[in-house]
């Protein structure tokens, strides 16, 4: 199967194209939300100089196990984790505004399934 073809030269100003994304990390995430996007964006990454940066509270992997009691008593979730650790201990820290004024942040959607 062959990659997609990505032409940036089809925008019209590709200064407005962003090239920084952030990602939010959550225990429960839905993992179709953040791995999606990111598959798309690896796809444009191979025609274009992108940044990708993957965001949690610490560098502990955040699960997409849901919160709630499992009834079937099945344990099958995924893992992420992040590389690089910050602390901040402002509760109204922003880490999109602080590190990237241009960062377009991905945020996956609760989706019914995090609290």
């Amino acid at each position: 199967m062959a990659a997609a073809s990505v032409n940036p030269a089809a925008c019209a100003d590709e200064k407005t194209i962003p090239t920084t994304f952030g990602v939010l990390l959550f225990p429960g995430f839905q993992a179709l939300d953040v791995f999606g996007p990111i598959d798309v964006l690896n796809t444009l990454a191979l025609s274009k100089k992108l940044t990708l940066y993957i965001i949690a509270e610490t560098l502990d992997p955040v699960t997409t196990k849901i919160p709630t009691v499992n009834a079937t008593g099945s344990e099958f979730s995924e893992l992420a984790m992040t590389l690089e650790y910050e602390r901040h201990t402002d509760p109204d820290w922003d880490p999109f505004a602080e590190y990237w004024g241009a960062t377009w942040p991905l945020t996956p959607r609760a989706g019914g399934r995090s609290d």
